[in-house]
Formats: C-alpha cells, sequence, structure tokens
C-alpha cells in the first residue's frame, strides 16, 4: 500500500533562503551541532533570543520570543504564538546554518517541543534546496516531549536554513534545546545494527506477521519472494511517528528480525522456496540500511536489482529508485542512483524492468496521495532516456484526482498491472499495440495492490487487508492466486 510522504500541507519555503547568508561559525567541525543558540539562552528578556529571526512574510501571524516561564532545561525556551491572520501557510522564525559543516553528512534534528492548543501540525523544516520535514505532535499533554530525526544532505548544497513553524490560529508551541547534529559520511550499505538481544524470536521464519509486509514480489521463476517488512501496522506507525502514542501503547506488533537496521524503516527482505514448496526464513538483503528501502524487482536474467530508498543522501526527492548489480558472491553491490532521467524533486518509486531489460516503468508522485502517475522509460545504447508518463488509458487526463502507482508488466508483455487507489487493477494488449480499458483484478477484496506475476503466468503475488479488523489496524498481508483456465485469477490464499 502507499506510504504517507510525511511533510505539512502546503507550507510555503521562503524566498529569503536566497538572500540570507548564515553568520560565520568558525568551530563547526564533524559531530558539531550546527544551531546557534538552540538552546534559547542567549537573550534580552521577553525579546527573540539571539540568532534566530521572525519569516519575513510571517512577521503579523504571530508572535515569538524567549519564555522564562515553560521550559524543559535551562532559563528559557522559544515561545510560539500564532495569531488570526495565521489563516494559510505557516508562523515561525528561522536561522541560516552553516553550509560547510552540513556537506554529504548524515544529521540529526533533536530537540524538545511543547504544543498546546493548536489547530493544526507543527513542524520543523531543514531547507538545504531540497525540503527536510519533521513533523511534531499536535498535543503533547501540558508536557515536553523528545524529537528526533536522521536526515542525509547533499554535498552540492549551496544554501541550508531551518525553520521551527507552527500553522493555525491559535495555541502555543514551546521549543527547547534544538540540535543539528552532524556525523561522517555515510552509505547505503552502513553495518547498523539492532543488536541481536532486541530482536524478536516470534513469527522470524514468518512472511506474514502481525507487522508491516509492503511491497511483495515474486521472482520470474517462482523461487524466490520479495517484501519490504516494518513491525508496526501502519496506524500504528504513524501514531508513533507523530507522537500520539509511544511504544509501550502498541498492543501487537511484527518480530525485528535479525539483521533489522532499525525500528522505524522499512527494509527489504528475501525467502527462498524449499524443495518441499514451503519458504525458507528471511533473509536481510544486504543493500539495507537506517533508510527505508522497498519495491524491488529483478531483472529477467537476475543480474540487476531495481528498489527506491527514502530520503537517501543525495536524492533528488523524497524517494528514488535506484540500481544494484548481482556481484560473485551473490551479494548486492552498492547502490546506484539511476539519475535525473528517472528521479527529480517528486516522489519516484515501484520500479519495473520489462523481460528484455529494455523498458522501465516506474510511478511518480507530485502531490501527496494523491497525483501518482505511471512512467516510462526506455534504455538506449546503455542508457534510460528521459522519463514520460504512459498515456490513456493506464493514466487519467487529472492524474490530481486519482492514483496509479506500483506497476508490473508480465513477462511476455501482454498484461499490465497496477495499483489505482488501492485497487488492483490490468489491462491486457491488444492486436494494435495499444492497451485496453483497465477492469479490476480481485473485485471482492477490500483492498489490493503491489502485484507481480510468475513467467509462466500461473500465479499472481500481491498484498491485501484481508477483512474489515486488518482494514481498521492498516494490517497488510501477502497472498497470491492461481489462474484459472479461463484465465482469470482463482480464490486469493495467504502466503504460508
Amino acid at each position: 500500500m502507499k506510504r504517507m510522504n510525511h511533510r505539512l500541507w502546503c507550507l510555503a519555503v521562503v524566498v529569503f533562503m536566497t538572500s540570507c547568508v548564515p553568520e560565520s561559525d568558525s568551530d563547526v567541525s564533524r559531530g558539531a551541532n550546527v544551531v546557534r543558540n538552540g538552546g534559547f539562552e542567549q537573550v534580552e528578556a521577553g525579546a527573540l533570543p539571539n540568532g534566530w529571526q521572525i519569516v519575513p512574510a510571517y512577521k503579523a501571524k504571530g508572535n515569538a520570543a524567549a519564555d522564562e516561564t515553560t521550559r524543559h532545561g535551562g532559563q528559557y525556551s522559544l515561545k510560539l504564538t500564532p495569531n488570526s491572520k495565521n489563516s494559510s501557510a505557516a508562523y515561525g522564525v528561522f536561522q541560516m546554518l552553516d553550509v560547510a559543516g552540513l556537506k554529504g553528512k548524515e544529521i540529526t534534528i533533536s530537540g524538545f517541543v511543547r504544543v498546546e492548543g493548536v489547530s493544526s501540525t507543527p513542524g520543523i523544516l531543514l531547507d538545504t534546496g531540497k525540503e527536510n520535514w519533521l513533523i511534531l505532535p499536535q498535543n503533547t499533554g501540558r508536557k515536553f516531549v523528545s524529537f528526533n530525526k536522521a536526515f542525509s544532505i547533499s554535498k552540492s548544497i549551496s544554501k541550508a536554513g531551518l525553520l521551527l513553524l507552527v500553522s493555525g490560529t491559535t495555541g502555543n508551541v514551546w521549543f527547547d534545546d534544538v540540535t543539528v547534529g552532524t556525523g561522517e559520511e555515510s552509505s547505503a550499505q552502513e553495518d547498523v545494527q539492532i543488536p541481536a538481544a532486541e530482536t524478536d524470536n516470534r513469527y522470524v521464519d514468518k512472511i506474514n506477521t502481525p507487522g508491516w509486509q509492503d511491497s511483495v514480489y515474486i521472482s520470474p521463476d517462482g523461487r524466490e519472494l520479495y517484501f519490504a517488512y516494518l513491525p508496526y501496522v501502519q496506524k500504528d506507525f504513524l501514531d508513533l511517528y507523530f507522537g500520539r502514542i509511544s511504544e509501550k501503547d502498541v498492543k501487537e506488533r511484527g518480530p525485528f528480525r535479525p539483521g533489522s537496521h532499525g525500528k522505524m524503516n522499512f527494509e527489504t527482505y528475501k525467502t527462498v522456496r524449499k524443495s518441499g514448496g514451503s519458504w525458507g526464513r528471511p533473509i536481510n538483503l544486504n543493500i539495507n540500511s537506517t533508510y527505508s528501502l522497498y519495491s524491488v524487482k529483478l531483472s529477467h536474467d537476475g543480474k540487476e536489482l531495481y528498489y527506491a530508498i527514502r530520503d537517501y543522501k543525495g536524492n533528488y526527492g523524497g524517494d528514488d529508485i535506484y540500481v544494484s548489480r548481482k556481484l560473485a558472491d551473490g551479494k548486492w553491490s552498492k547502490a546506484e542512483n539511476m539519475g535525473p532521467n528517472i528521479n527529480t524533486k517528486y516522489r519516484e518509486d515501484t520500479p519495473c524492468l520489462s523481460a528484455d531489460g529494455k523498458t522501465l516503468y516506474f510511478a511518480r508522485n507530485k502531490q501527496e496521495m494523491l497525483g501518482w502517475e505511471i512512467m516510462v522509460s526506455h534504455r538506449v545504447n546503455g542508457k534510460w532516456t528521459k522519463a514520460e508518463r504512459m498515456g490513456k488509458p493506464i493514466n487519467q487526463s487529472r492524474p490530481e484526482k486519482t492514483a496509479n502507482y506500483q506497476p508490473f508488466i508480465t513477462a511476455d508483455g501482454k498484461e499490465f498491472y497496477f495499483t489505482r487507489i488501492q485497487q488492483l487493477y490490468f489491462s491486457r494488449m491488444q492486436s494494435d499495440g495499444s492497451w485496453a480499458e483497465p477492469v479490476k483484478v480481485l473485485p471482492k477484496l477490500p483492498v489490493s495492490g503491489h502485484a507481480s506475476v510468475t513467467d509462466d503466468g500461473k500465479y499472481l503475488y500481491f498484498l491485501t487487508a484481508k477483512d474489515k479488523k486488518s482494514l481498521k489496524r492498516e494490517h497488510w498481508t501477502i497472498w497470491y492466486s492461481e489462474r484459472n483456465k479461463d484465465g482469470s485469477w482463482g480464490e486469493p490464499k495467504v502466503v504460508d
């Protein structure tokens, strides 16, 4: 199923980014905090803390000042109070950061926040030419709560600004001890794993668990099954992400699988079919890291693996498509970004390669939940052409009103599967080479997605939430169907 793109709605990125220059900060070094006065202690009482400015376009939309009555630590916090003029965009403060201290770095934004009475979600934006968002809770229960989120910063940035923002016209938000900590450069293959003592042996031999299964893919020969996995179901994950609950509030989750690099990011696993037909223990792919990696697809010869990585260093947008090549030892090579003909400032994911290796299909999103379109690129003399949107009837004339994503083309090139607003569709190629009007694949299921079909055309693997309880929990599991003699798909069966 599609995941939310975790960012605030339409908060303006302001023009001051092109004109403001950060104050000199000669002591910035590897591992340093590049925020100046993030504890808000350098201040004249009642004034804005030193080093911070109100976003120029927002000055009439609220008040920002140091507060000595409500704070997490030290003498002051920063208090933001929007007013009735803040009915669109947001109110907030900013600070320009030292670019040299951020380039090519792994950074973590952290600190403490208290939120009371606001009508919409506050957030933090690190703008480096790319928008790096940290969404904060809408209500913290009259107390400060901690926040932190990691990002990878491109080596090519020319500016960097940190914005603390609140939308809506009521309430108060307090920030304290805000830091942007930098670290060494990293790669998508960094080996930072959950210690074995923290993993969970329940369900580790299973494919479907009480956690979130996603991005299922069956290999052409039907012997390998790939899927993305996160221990929490979608609803619990979002509640954890936005700080609405803590881990102790989660009633049921999947295992922290051996080799996992984190609890809040997707990782992709492979399981191999045994001689008796059952599936082996899922194995963590060597290309996983602390960044969500999902939607893998093999080339037909098994030598290339295509997939998406979210928020990775060097991404053109939030999610980019990557490729790895199989090494002599059977592992996959380092992630290689497919470049600007495929990836853009928008989201790109769910790649699928034609059997001859010459055509790449994938999804691109220019909005949020809607606005998804299926794109196509061709390999010419070893290079991928600039991707173009597929026409009707696969895509529709008003993409902002719908969503078409998760493409898959069968080995014979005659059937094209995709998801349209959480329902699987397929189209058959007609004698003139055009695609027929798409029809639902599994109309009896409440939701379905992420289709893939074995080379022989006999088996369809997909995701679904099988009943009302699963739908309520947003719990996706992996299923398959066998093709009937008339070409339709048979009764769905759960994997495992």
